[in-house]
């Protein structure tokens, strides 16, 4: 993926959080662009991470490049997982990513009927490797939540910049 090309689709794509940067009066502090200026210094995963979550659009190279990625890795970590099922695991993670929030303690996550169809697994074969898929499915949110940190970090970089270039021009 190149970076540039995400970069100036977050900044043309509208964000799902248009709202909560509004000030007295409902005008925009920042811009779409201004938001995509702030993403440029992230990692690949990561900029396919915000493309995904954040965008109004569905983005299905940054899902595929992502689930990609974290494929090769839960199939090194975890080989007990049949390899064919991996991918669902990956993108059914992904999905119930975006349901709860990042620290929520009761989250339940998918059913396991949901989760057998996602993976292409009879019950049976997933309540015999429940104990790796439940590791691999904590190491996925894990690697989301740094994904996220990252982005939150270089957002709070950036939105420090903006506001002193801001305030310059006042």
């Amino acid at each position: 993926m190149n970076q540039l090309n995400a970069l100036e689709r977050i900044g043309r794509t509208g964000l799902k959080t248009v709202r909560f940067d509004t000030g007295v009066g409902g005008i925009q502090e920042y811009t779409q662009m201004d938001y995509a200026h702030m993403l440029a210094g992230l990692s690949k995963e990561a900029t396919a991470w915000a493309m995904y979550a954040y965008s109004n659009t569905e983005d299905e190279k940054s899902l595929s490049f992502l689930t990609a990625r974290l494929s090769k890795i839960i199939l090194r970590k975890y080989p007990k997982i049949p390899p064919k099922s991996v991918v669902g695991l990956v993108k059914i993670t992904l999905r119930e990513a975006l349901m709860y929030c990042p620290g929520d303690s009761t989250r339940k996550g998918c059913q396991v009927t949901l989760k057998c169809r996602a993976m292409g697994l009879p019950r049976r074969t997933f309540y015999n490797h429940k104990i790796s898929i439940d590791l691999a499915t904590k190491t996925l949110l894990s690697i989301i939540f740094s994904l996220e940190s990252q982005i939150s970090s270089n957002l709070n970089d950036q939105n420090i910049g903006l506001k002193a270039d801001s305030d310059a021009l006042i």
